[in-house]
């Protein structure tokens, strides 16, 4: 997918001075135009640059709640009992916030 543009490959800096960079992937503009097409919802923008700029911490972050979501897709295919009413990504609530109130 890479090699035919549909994703990009982000180097993460190495956290010890041996073995390689471990690296992290993402949708490209040729990508993004496909899941459009197909009728998905994605993000209106996405820049290589802004990517690249993501700090060590953030990508740990990202890379940690995708794991996270994952799992939780998993454990519901696994144990029917259990089920998801919805999920949203990070970068989804940062595009459309909204409030919660607290009794208390």
């Amino acid at each position: 997918l890479t090699d035919l543009g549909y994703c990009q490959r982000l180097w993460l800096p190495r956290t010890d001075q041996h073995g390689s960079s471990p690296s992290v992937y993402c949708l490209a503009i040729k990508g993004l135009n496909f899941l459009r097409s197909e009728g998905l919802d994605v993000p209106s923008r996405s820049r290589r640059s802004e990517q690249v700029r993501r700090s060590l911490y953030f990508l740990d972050h990202t890379l940690a709640l995708n794991d996270f979501l994952i799992a939780a897709e998993l454990l519901c295919c696994q144990l029917p009992d259990f089920e998801l009413a919805g999920m949203l990504h990070e970068r989804d609530l940062k595009q459309h916030p909204f409030d919660v109130q607290v009794d208390g």
